[in-house]
C-alpha cells in the first residue's frame, strides 16, 4: 500500500484549507475578516445599533460574574436620560440589563478598578447626568449586584459635559489616581484626574488653546513592555476648534503631550479612533488595539498600524476589550452584533471503537496537532503478526462507522470511521505500538484545517486478517 510523506500531506492541506475557507465564507458572510490563524465568532446579536460606547470583561472575583461581558449602551431611548449597562453571557449569548437608566443614565465608559485603594468594583462615566441643562457628567461605582453609587464628577470646574473614558494608574507614577476625559465646553476639552476619595476631578491636561471639540475618547496606560512606555495614551478626534489634530497622543506624569500617531487616513492609518486597549502578550502580542473607522487596528510601539479585523462591507468599531490573552471582543455598531476573535486552538478527540484482536482493541491516539510542532499519532494493541500499522487520513467524521462486513471484509465488529483517504502513513510495530509523525509547518494558513484519522493492522483473529481502530478528529491550530 502506498504511503505519503508528512510534508506532502501538509502541502495537500493548504489548498484544501483554502477551499474550506471559501465554502465557509458563503454561509458566514456577516463574520469580520481576521488574519490567518484567528477566527471570528458571533457572541450575541440584537444589541442597540450605534449605541455601544464601551466594553469591559468582568474579572474573576467580582461576585459570580467573572468572564461575563459588559456593554455601555448609551441610546436605549432618549438621549442623555436613557441608556443601560448590559451583561452578556459569552457562552450562550444571553443578554440582560445589569444597570438600568434609573441608576446610571447615558453610560459612556466602563473600567474595573485594579484592586488598589479604589477597590475592585466597576467604575462608570456617564455623558450627561440629569438635569440635562446642567451638562454635568458623573462618576459611579457599581458592585457585583448591580448597585450603583455616585463617586465623583469627571469634569473640572469650568469644563462641561461628562467623562468619555476611564484609566487607572496602576504604577503610582501618575499619583495612583483615576484618569478620565471631559467633553467640549467653553474652556475646551481636557484630561482630568480623581483621587480615591472621589469628588470633583482636577485638571491634568488641557487640550487645545481655546474652545476645542475633540474629546479624549480613548485613554489607556501603556504597559511598559513591547517598546511602549507606561505613560498615559489618549485618543483625540478633532471635529472643531483650535488644537491638536486627530490622533493618539502620550502624556507623561507632568502632563506634557507628545504625538504617537496621527489618524489622518494616510499610509494605512485610520481617520479616527475610538477606545483602545493594550494586549498583554500571547496570540495578540504586545500591541495596542483600537476601534476605528476602518475596523480594529493593531498598532506597534513605532505607531505603525495594521488592520486586524474588518467588518463585512466595512464599518466603524467604537471600542474593544480583551479577555486576558485569549480573546478580543468588539461590537459592530451598525448591526448590533457582539463579536469575539480567538486564535484557532489545536483540538483532537477520539470517536468510535476499535475492533479487538489478539492484544485487545486497536486504538489510535495522538497529541494536539499544534502548528509548528510534531503531531504524533500512535496505534496501540497492534497484533504481533503485523509488522506495521497504517494510519489513513480523511476530512470528515463517519460515526456510527460503516461496518467492514458491508464492504466485503469478514471482520465482525470492525468499522470504517473516515469518509475518504487523503493520505496514509505507516509506522513500524514495536512491541504492539506503532507511531507516525507529521511535522506540521509553522504556517498560519493551516490553522483550522480539519482531519480525521484511523489505523489498520494485520491480525489472525478474523477471516479478513484486518483490524480497524477508533477514529480520531483533529483540528490544526495553536
Amino acid at each position: 500500500m502506498n504511503t505519503l510523506r508528512p510534508s506532502l500531506l501538509c502541502q495537500r492541506l493548504i489548498p484544501l484549507l483554502a477551499i474550506a475557507s471559501w465554502s465557509t465564507s458563503l454561509t458566514a458572510q456577516t463574520l469580520p475578516s481576521v488574519p490567518p490563524g484567528f477566527r471570528a465568532e458571533i457572541v450575541a446579536t440584537g444589541i442597540s445599533p450605534t449605541a455601544v460606547s464601551d466594553i469591559a470583561i468582568v474579572p474573576a472575583g467580582f461576585g459570580s460574574l467573572g468572564g461575563q461581558v459588559l456593554l455601555a449602551d448609551r441610546a436605549n431611548g432618549s438621549v442623555f436620560t436613557d441608556g443601560q449597562i448590559l451583561i452578556v453571557d459569552p457562552i450562550t449569548g444571553t443578554t440582560s440589563v445589569f444597570v438600568d437608566s434609573a441608576q446610571i443614565p447615558d453610560p459612556s465608559s466602563l473600567a474595573f478598578a485594579p484592586g488598589n485603594s479604589f477597590g475592585s468594583n466597576l467604575y462608570v462615566n456617564n455623558g450627561v447626568a440629569p438635569p440635562v441643562s446642567q451638562q454635568q457628567g458623573e462618576l459611579f461605582t457599581v458592585d457585583a449586584l448591580g448597585n450603583a453609587s455616585s463617586f465623583g464628577q469627571p469634569n473640572p470646574l469650568g469644563y462641561l459635559w461628562g467623562g468619555v473614558d476611564i484609566a487607572f494608574d496602576g504604577t503610582g507614577a501618575f499619583g495612583g489616581d483615576l484618569y478620565t476625559g471631559s467633553g467640549a465646553g467653553g474652556a475646551g476639552d481636557c484630561v482630568s484626574r480623581v483621587s480615591d476619595l472621589g469628588g470633583r476631578a482636577l485638571l491634568f491636561h488641557n487640550i487645545g488653546t481655546g474652545p476645542y471639540n475633540g474629546s479624549p475618547n480613548g485613554l489607556a496606560f501603556g504597559p511598559g513592555t513591547g517598546g511602549f512606555s507606561s505613560d498615559l495614551f489618549i485618543g483625540l478626534t478633532l471635529s472643531s476648534g483650535i488644537g491638536p489634530p486627530s490622533g493618539i497622543y502620550v502624556l507623561d506624569p507632568t502632563g506634557l503631550r507628545t504625538t504617537f500617531l496621527l489618524t489622518d487616513g494616510v499610509g494605512g492609518a485610520p481617520s479616527s479612533v475610538g477606545k483602545f486597549e493594550f494586549a498583554s502578550g500571547g496570540a495578540f502580542a504586545d500591541l495596542l488595539y483600537a476601534g476605528s473607522d476602518l475596523g480594529v487596528v493593531a498598532i506597534d510601539a513605532a505607531g505603525q498600524t495594521t488592520l486586524f479585523a474588518a467588518l463585512a462591507g466595512g464599518g466603524t468599531i467604537n471600542c474593544v476589550a480583551f479577555d486576558g490573552t485569549d480573546a478580543l471582543y468588539f461590537v459592530d455598531a451598525a448591526q448590533g452584533t457582539l463579536f469575539r476573535v480567538v486564535q484557532i486552538p489545536a483540538e483532537v478527540a477520539p470517536y468510535g471503537l476499535g475492533c479487538a484482536g489478539n492484544n485487545g482493541p486497536l486504538t489510535l491516539a495522538s497529541n494536539l496537532p499544534v502548528i509548528g510542532t510534531n503531531w504524533n499519532l500512535t496505534s496501540s494493541n497492534v497484533d504481533s503478526g503485523s509488522p506495521i500499522a497504517i494510519t489513513f487520513f480523511g476530512n470528515a467524521v463517519v460515526n456510527p462507522g460503516l461496518p467492514m462486513l458491508t464492504v466485503g471484509f469478514d471482520a465482525p465488529g470492525c468499522n470504517i470511521y473516515i469518509n475518504t483517504i487523503l493520505a496514509s502513513l505507516s509506522g513500524n510495530n514495536a512491541g504492539g505500538s506503532a507511531t507516525v509523525t507529521i511535522s506540521v509547518p509553522n504556517s498560519a494558513l493551516l490553522a483550522g484545517a480539519f482531519l480525521t484519522a484511523q489505523s489498520v493492522c494485520l491480525t489472525s483473529s478474523n477471516n479478513a486478517n484486518l483490524l480497524t481502530s477508533n477514529g480520531l478528529a483533529a483540528t490544526l491550530g495553536y
